[in-house]
């Protein structure tokens, strides 16, 4: 049977998270340019996610 929640996807939705709540937090707060929140965004929903897979998948080698 197919796992359909990984740890691959834990790490994912949790990135996808923080990034909603911390991007929201930095467009609600003024701080920066406009194009600061979305920047936020990608950084923690697709660098920090890929960046820790990778850490995690050398680690169980």
């Amino acid at each position: 049977m197919v796992r359909v929640f990984t740890r691959e996807n834990a790490v994912i939705a949790a990135c996808i998270l923080v990034a909603l709540v911390v991007s929201s937090l930095v467009d609600t707060s003024g701080v920066g340019p406009d194009w600061l929140d979305l920047a936020v965004f990608f950084a923690l929903a697709i660098v920090v996610p890929i960046a820790v897979n990778e850490w995690l998948d050398r680690r169980q080698r």
